[in-house]
């Protein structure tokens, strides 16, 4: 249960610590007070996807729960757009909290009653309630592999149709490629190549010189080697002429080489002709491919990946087709098994939906309806819950206001543990009368064995708590707060007086609101008609 609720450090909300009881609390207060501020304050510390308004800046929220030997403590601290969360003591997340509370608190507004229109929520809410939520992750796990299966499948199949045309155009490409032939280097080869062909003359006279040069006989050559000698023996004595001595032999092994190569260039018109269209094809590639002859090796490489890949194709298919069987077969078991516990869950929770319903006076035959569906993440089938009258089902979405919020309550109630603790935004908004005596009762005695907190407009409601708390608005030091009090004896019974009466509160109001109180507080049930003198 909820032991305590403590506000602090507020600008907008009294610090106040909040002694919730075990069995029925109920939150009243003028529309406008922020009672369901209070609430979503509460559900967001608990770990509810709920929103707190923009105005409250700062300030703490602490949370004390237990629930047999387990006791927690739950804090939100708000400091402009940040807030922290912290469960005894220790940092955590709000996915964490939920996790640890999904079970414990059962948090449910009056707009809720979309969760009876979709078969999302509903089946979360069953699913929670049965200890099915492994069971119908794996189902979701194996749904997802099966969906990427098939897109695979679907692109295979689109691929195998238009091979024949693609390979077609990939070998054809391929082989222009292989016939030209790559080489990595060849195109500046070549362009050197056709440099030295143009400067053909120039090239042949200057050789001439060099080979005239190097003769054994010529004044530079044996001016060459008596410099080496000199140098030879200067290199004992002085460092700079072993070096130059060493620069000596470089020059003259490199004038040798080049005599050596200074045959004749021989060439012809056709080899240029074969250069020039060599090097138009390079550059065509280049343009196509990028720049450098790695680029259109690569091309070759990528095509005969690509055709390797396109003559897979079918086996490839019948690979994915026996995964996908396989997948399916896993599918429909899981979603088998998900289905039986699930309908199982709601045969066992059927009677007690069903009286609860009855004793809060809607009208026909309580009805949980198994859609079978295809394709979904959600299971073989899905829920649709409604009513039964004459002999036609009533769709939840076509019940009116007053019986959505009667049967959401049914369905938060018994769809849920035993010993989790009830929060509820108006469960009774839009009710008079016989029904809400009705209700009154239920949630009487559903509180003998959960805790149950409520806001209500209703007095009779209100009467019927355990303990009261009134949110009012206040202004302190021109500023508009909001003030939380516990009430008891006179301040209650005036409280249930002004719901019943407003702000024409008589003696007559007062006796009326303390009868309510003794009765319905005491354990007296509420709603039957006394005739008498």
């Amino acid at each position: 249960m909820i032991s305590s609720v403590k506000f602090s450090g507020s600008d907008v909300i009294e610090d106040v610590c909040l002694p919730f009881s075990e069995g029925l609390n109920v939150i009243t207060g003028e529309t406008g007070t922020g009672k369901t501020v209070l609430i979503n304050l509460l559900g967001y510390t608990l770990g509810f996807p709920l929103q707190i308004p923009f105005f409250l800046k700062k300030g703490q929220v602490e949370v004390h729960f237990s629930q047999g030997q387990e006791e927690y403590v739950v804090k939100l601290q708000l400091g402009g757009s940040r807030r922290t969360l912290e469960l005894n003591s220790q940092r955590v997340g709000k996915k964490q909290l939920r996790t640890l509370f999904q079970n414990r608190v059962i948090l449910s507004s009056q707009f809720d009653s979309k969760i009876l229109e979709s078969s999302e929520q509903i089946l979360s809410v069953l699913d929670s309630f049965a200890g099915l939520g492994d069971l119908h992750n794996t189902y979701i796990s194996v749904f997802g592999k099966l969906s990427e299966v098939d897109n695979s499948l679907r692109r295979l199949t689109e691929q195998l149709s238009q091979s024949a045309k693609v390979r077609e155009s990939l070998q054809s490409e391929l082989e222009e490629l292989r016939a030209f032939g790559p080489k990595e280097g060849e195109y500046e080869e070549l362009k050197s190549l056709l440099l030295k062909i143009s400067e053909k003359e120039h090239i042949t006279e200057a050789r001439r010189q060099v080979v005239e040069i190097l003769q054994e006989e010529s004044p530079f050559y044996e001016g060459l080697k008596s410099l080496r000698a000199a140098l030879s023996s200067l290199s004992m004595f002085y460092e700079d002429a072993s070096t130059t001595l060493r620069l000596v032999d470089e020059l003259r092994r490199t004038l040798e080489t080049l005599k050596s190569g200074s045959e004749e260039l021989e060439v012809n018109q056709s080899n240029v002709d074969e250069i020039n269209e060599r090097l138009f094809k390079y550059e065509k590639y280049f343009r196509r491919y990028g720049f450098g002859e790695s680029s259109i090796i690569g091309r070759i490489h990528q095509l005969e990946a690509e055709l390797q890949q396109i003559d897979n194709l079918p086996d490839r298919l019948e690979e994915l087709s026996k995964s996908r069987e396989m997948l399916k077969s896993q599918l429909i078991a899981a979603g088998l098994e998900l289905a039986k516990r699930r309908r199982n869950a709601v045969e066992r929770a059927l009677a007690d939906m069903q009286m609860f319903l009855r004793e809060t006076n809607v009208e026909g035959d309580f009805s949980w309806q198994w859609v079978p569906t295809e394709n979904s993440s959600l299971g073989l089938e899905i829920p649709q819950i409604g009513m039964v009258r004459s002999g036609q089902f009533v769709p939840a979405s076509a019940l009116s206001g007053g019986e959505k919020n009667r049967l959401l309550l049914a369905f938060r109630v018994v769809f849920s543990f035993p010993n989790s603790v009830l929060i509820f935004d108006e469960p009774d908004a839009g009710l008079g009368g016989e029904t809400l005596s009705r209700l009154v009762n239920l949630l009487k005695r559903v509180s003998e064995n959960r805790q149950i907190i409520l806001i209500t407009h209703n007095p009779q409601v209100a009467a019927a708590a355990k303990s009261h708390f009134l949110v009012e608005r206040i202004l302190n030091d021109d500023k508009m707060r909001v003030k939380i009090n516990l009430l008891q004896g006179q301040r209650r019974i005036h409280e249930v007086a002004k719901m019943i009466a407003g702000q024409y509160v008589t003696a007559t109001t007062l006796e009326l609101a303390s009868e309510l109180v003794n009765r319905l507080s005491g354990g007296e049930p509420f709603g039957e008609v006394y005739t008498g003198d």
